[in-house]
């Protein structure tokens, strides 16, 4: 089966193995090839297009547990062999944030004699809440190896990834629950600064800082 994208419409078309099989009844992988070739053209950037609309996969017959694994609505990617475009990429779309920082400091001016000092400190607390799982609704790869002339041959010149997602073998897939990330961290530091004037005409700069 694939999707079908055209417009704002999405069709699932059920293709049947005979119609892949020649005159001896043996799939024939040529004949897969040409006509997937002349699918995947016109519609690898109308599938991408749906797959930004967020459809729901459970509607195309995927099971219920890509929706609830991280709670995000989207079809699974399906990842193909070099050249071909994969369906559905989603590596890291879904980001979500809350960084929080708060920060104070405070600092004391003190003129004696020829001394002018300054005393001061500052602290930072930051709460970090991330959160961006890769492929949050799983993915299933398709290798071109199983329309080979020889399967599994590993022929970089012969098969066709899309065939292979037409026939159904796909080589493999996964699905992995990515919580939430939320640390805290604080900075703190001090400091002090003499400006100590010698002379009319000579003046030395003291400081230290910790940090």
């Amino acid at each position: 089966s694939i999707l079908h994208a055209r417009g704002n419409q999405v069709k699932l078309i059920t293709w049947n193995t005979q119609w892949c099989r020649g005159v001896d009844h043996k799939v024939d992988p040529a004949r897969i090839v040409k006509h997937v070739k002349a699918i995947a053209d016109f519609d690898v950037l109308c599938l991408q297009e749906i797959a930004n609309n967020f459809p729901d996969p459970v509607k195309f017959g995927f099971p219920s547990v890509l929706d609830q694994a991280n709670g995000i609505v989207r079809m699974p990617a399906f990842l193909m062999d070099s050249p071909w475009t994969s369906l559905f990429s989603q590596c890291c779309p879904d980001t979500d944030f809350a960084h929080t920082l708060y920060g104070y400091s405070s600092m004391l001016s003190w003129v004696k004699g020829r001394h002018s000092m300054k005393f001061g400190g500052e602290q930072r607390l930051f709460f970090n809440n991330f959160r961006q799982p890769p492929y949050p609704t799983g993915y299933f790869h398709f290798a071109q190896d199983i329309t080979e002339q020889i399967p599994f041959n590993f022929d970089i010149t012969q098969g066709n990834s899309f065939a292979d997602l037409l026939l159904g073998f796909g080589d493999y897939g996964g699905i992995s629950v990515y919580p939430a990330v939320a640390n805290k961290s604080k900075e703190t530091s001090f400091y002090f600064q003499d400006d100590w004037k010698i002379t009319p005409r000579l003046a030395v700069n003291l400081g230290l800082r910790y940090e």
